[in-house]
């Protein structure tokens, strides 16, 4: 495995005993000027330090927070191979994408019960301490998530993770997309990219959401995940852009994002319930699934209290004036 972590800080881990940090993303540092190909570059790097950062946290089981910033940074790895089709390969950007799509697959399972655990079960179980029902449900989403972990800790002791960190720097310290020739957007000026690209996507996500309060729930889910890929684009490419335009359109973004990420997290947990249940025998069948019954009234409920929430933060998003242009 490659380490992440420096002599100095190694050897204060270990007379310390501190256990590995989580960390998130730097600044990737682009500026107005930059070629399209020296954002790239500053782009990748940024996000394979991100990813690196994050993975001795996720081994260590430190801080839940270290299998998300590992998500957040293949994330943002896949959006900048999307937003860049036009510039890179597409046999070397589909190869990537296909090792990125791995390993944010092996490590979902443990992010999903860790926010089952701390926003779904956690909540109803803080209400309900004396319930013996929801203790076993709680016992059984705690075993499930310890398989999780060992499959998202087997996925970074693989070569193969090892293997995309490797490949993946190299093919960015050496251009390799100028083997197969490169794109045409390579040179020019990224504020130009970033301006044709957030204006392609604006467009694009506006028609999706056009009739959001009739939306149906996989409607819903199709709009937050298309949300989520401009909250990245703007994250990644925002700070080109001056003017309080580009945080007012973030927030916007992000609240959105919230709230919608807020009803998956109860379609989630019920296909983890779903689990629970499924694997029962004997006579906790009946008590799993009772329990099971409490968590997801409860967050229906909550749900139906947010409903209009969620149309107002969809307004407030739509009414943003776009500060690319």
């Amino acid at each position: 495995r490659l380490g992440s972590a420096n002599k100095s800080d190694r050897g204060y881990a270990l007379y310390t005993g501190d256990r590995p940090a989580y960390r998130k993303a730097r600044p990737s540092g682009l500026r107005r000027g930059m070629t399209t190909e020296q954002a790239l570059v500053a782009m990748f790097a940024n996000g394979i330090e991100h990813l690196r950062g994050n993975d001795e946290c996720v081994l260590a089981r430190a801080d839940v927070e270290g299998v998300h910033q590992m998500r957040v940074a293949v994330r943002r790895l896949r959006a900048v191979l999307s937003l860049f089709r036009s510039a890179l390969p597409s046999d070397q950007r589909a190869a990537f994408n296909d090792e990125l799509r791995w390993l944010i697959n092996e490590l979902g399972p443990a992010r999903d019960w860790d926010v089952f655990g701390a926003e779904v079960a956690g909540p109803v179980l803080a209400a309900m301490q004396d319930d013996p029902d929801l203790r076993l449900l709680s016992d059984e989403a705690k075993r499930l998530t310890d398989a999780a972990y060992a499959r998202a800790h087997a996925a970074i002791r693989d070569r193969r993770y090892t293997e995309l960190l490797l490949k993946l720097g190299a093919w960015v310290v050496g251009s390799g997309w100028r083997q197969a020739g490169g794109g045409p957007d390579l040179d020019r000026p990224i504020e130009q990219v970033a301006a044709e690209l957030f204006g392609r996507r604006h467009k694009k996500l506006m028609k999706r959401g056009a009739h959001f309060k009739r939306m149906e729930t996989e409607e819903r889910h199709e709009l937050r995940i298309q949300v989520k890929k401009q909250r990245y684009t703007t994250q990644v490419l925002g700070s080109l852009f001056k003017g309080k335009g580009v945080g007012r359109y973030q927030d916007a973004l992000a609240d959105l994002q919230d709230g919608l990420g807020a009803m998956n997290d109860v379609t989630v947990a019920r296909r983890l319930l779903g689990e629970i249940t499924d694997a029962a025998r004997g006579r906790n069948v009946g008590r799993l699934r009772f329990a099971a019954g409490a968590v997801v009234g409860w967050h229906a409920h909550v749900g139906g209290v947010h409903e209009k929430g969620l149309v107002r933060r969809w307004k407030r998003f739509a009414a943003q004036s776009p500060f690319w242009t």
